[in-house]
Formats: structure tokens, sequence, C-alpha cells
């Protein structure tokens, strides 16, 4: 998610958390937006086959640590439980 983001260069800044620092995507100083995302919410589930999804919020500033009325786009990606096949 992070390589699309900089690639892109749609946000100046992330904050993943499965990363402890923010990490900077765009030098540029005409982008306003920042995003925070958590890519597996719910990865302990996996191992008992229940749904998991990927939780994504952009915030107007290039700060992602801020505050709700910030926000300006939220969504979550919700991956279902995986079927087994039947032999």
């Amino acid at each position: 998610m992070t390589k699309q983001l900089l690639h892109f260069r749609v946000v100046a800044s992330v904050l993943s958390e499965e990363v402890d620092e923010t990490t900077d995507m765009s030098p540029s100083s005409d982008v306003h937006y920042s995003g925070a995302f958590a890519p597996l919410d719910g990865s302990s589930l996996v191992d008992v086959n229940l749904a998991v999804g990927t939780i994504i919020s952009i915030f107007v500033d290039n700060t992602p640590m801020n505050v709700g009325r910030e926000q300006v786009a939220a969504m979550y990606i919700l991956y279902g439980p995986h079927e087994p096949r039947l032999s």
C-alpha cells in the first residue's frame, strides 16, 4: 500500500500500524493530504477463518496523527472468510 501511495504521490505522509514512524512520501509542497492505515485489521482472526479487513483514513493536513474533524475520507475493505474446497 505504501508503494502505491508513493508511486501516485497523492499524500505527503503515511502512518501504518505496521511501522513505528511516519513515512514521508512526497517532497512537493503542493500535496496537502496524509494517510493512516491498518493493512490487515483482525489478523488474529485468520487462523479461525473469520473476516478481516484493511482500514484507511485520509486527512486534510500533512500530519496523519490528527483530530477526527480533519479526516476527509475513510474506507474499510472487508475480506471474507476462506471457503475450503471439498474433495
